[in-house]
């Protein structure tokens, strides 16, 4: 059963996304330091 705290995290991040023109995912694991520096200095 979900729990208050949870069930008012999803309805705030839901009115977040509802409220965005964009949004972007990302997952980094398995990226070295290298490769993250490489992908910071491009942005």
């Amino acid at each position: 059963m979900p729990t208050q705290a949870k069930i008012e995290e999803v309805a705030r991040l839901k009115e977040m996304f509802a409220r965005s023109v964009s949004l972007v995912l990302a997952d980094y694991r398995g990226v070295d330091a290298n490769e993250m520096v490489e992908l910071r200095q491009k942005f």
